[in-house]
């Protein structure tokens, strides 16, 4: 195979993670050509080059290919791309054991990450908040203020910020978008205290693939609800072609209407109270306060991308939501039973014909479901400055 059809086969499968790659996809001599000549595969592009390695080999043999050819690489791109292959595979064990290896020489903001991420999946996360209260202070010595907010924020150490940020001056946080800074002054102040906690029975729609995310979330959510469920995701890319004659929805878009769905049919049947969906890169930014539930909604909308300006001078828990308000994301909000119903018979009647909050919101702005919504979100979806997918499986 010449170099431009290789590179060419190579560079379709971009975009791709190594669970979603088919051998078949992959000829003998595309694997072969990596093989042969590693120095350019790995000078061209490295990360793809361990991800079709690994959908085709499995992990040892990437693994050893990895070590095999460390020299090429460079030691800290060899010690990145091997945690990241431990990382993809679930290989918690292996990759808790070479980074207490590498921190044992010095820490860095990746070493830190990735211990505090694989201690997260492996279920430990007190000692992942032990591990970040003993080390955060370095990174506020270098000023890296952005990377520690939001660590603390995702393992609920809201008290720890209020001491670590009370004398930093937020308007001098370059950094941090406005959203962030109006977070940090809300910690500071005191406000994410809660009076009565509420913790309600959550359902987490994940895809089966992506079980190191689901791990986390469950790590994360589980002191602060009642019981912790997962609701098997609808792969996009796995139904029929056919049905995307519509423009707007793309094989993922209509995955994630059908997997929301999936989880409002459960709570359709459950008794009356308010259950909380989410998605698997949630992240809890308080706990629940029983005042939510002091008005009867049928859905309650608790994520960071609704909602309006916020500011330290708000002080309603919740109320009426208003036009405006519904700017997007699926990836919090509590509803009742006889709310799921609500929104089951439209889908039923509907089908799903677009992304599945523009049209969940416009059931709410039509007034087919009352609604209610959060001024402070309790649920957001950072990820201490990376996408959510890349904390659980690279970096």
């Amino acid at each position: 195979m010449s170099d431009e059809l290789s590179f060419k086969v190579f560079d379709s499968l971009k975009g791709k993670n190594a669970s979603q790659i088919n051998s078949s996809d992959i000829s003998e001599s595309v694997i072969n050509d990596i093989l042969h000549r590693p120095n350019s595969y790995i000078k061209y592009d490295l990360d793809h080059c361990i991800r079709i390695l690994g959908a085709v080999k499995g992990f040892s043999f990437t693994d050893k290919w990895i070590d095999d050819n460390k020299n090429i690489m460079g030691k800290g791109k060899h010690l990145n791309i091997k945690l990241r292959n431990m990382g993809v595979f679930g290989k918690n064990e292996l990759e808790n054991d070479l980074l207490d290896s590498a921190l044992s020489n010095g820490i860095s903001p990746m070493l830190f990450h990735r211990k505090i991420c694989v201690l997260s999946r492996m279920g430990n996360l007190t000692e992942a908040i032990g591990f970040l209260t003993i080390n955060y202070y370095m990174f506020m010595q270098e000023k890296n203020y952005r990377f520690i907010f939001n660590w603390m924020v995702k393992l609920q150490l809201w008290n720890l910020i209020q001491d670590a940020f009370s004398n930093v001056v937020i308007s001098s946080l370059v950094d941090f978008s406005q959203y962030e800074k109006a977070y940090l002054e809300y910690f500071i102040s005191g406000k994410h205290q809660v009076k009565s906690v509420y913790n309600p029975i959550c359902f987490c729609v994940s895809l089966e693939r992506d079980f190191n995310r689901m791990k986390c979330a469950k790590v994360y959510f589980d002191k602060y609800t009642q019981s912790f469920e997962h609701v098997v995701g609808v792969l996009g890319s796995s139904l029929p072609k056919g049905l995307f004659d519509n423009k707007e929805l793309s094989p993922s878009v209509l995955g994630c209407g059908l997997s929301h769905w999936k989880a409002l049919e459960k709570i359709s049947n459950l008794p009356e109270s308010h259950y909380l969906i989410i998605e698997d890169d949630a992240i809890l930014l308080r706990p629940f306060s029983d005042e939510l539930l002091l008005k009867a909604y049928d859905v309650i909308l608790v994520n960071d991308l609704n909602g309006g300006e916020r500011g330290l001078e708000v002080n309603e828990v919740i109320r009426d939501v208003v036009a405006g308000d519904c700017k997007g994301g699926a990836y919090g909000y509590l509803i009742t039973p006889r709310g799921a119903r609500l929104i089951c018979k439209k889908l039923e009647e509907d089908g799903v014909f677009r992304n599945i909050d523009g049209q969940f919101f416009s059931y709410i702005e039509q007034g087919e479901v009352s609604a209610g919504i959060t001024e402070w979100p309790i649920i957001g979806h950072y990820d201490a400055g990376f996408s959510s997918r890349f904390s659980i499986d690279s970096i």
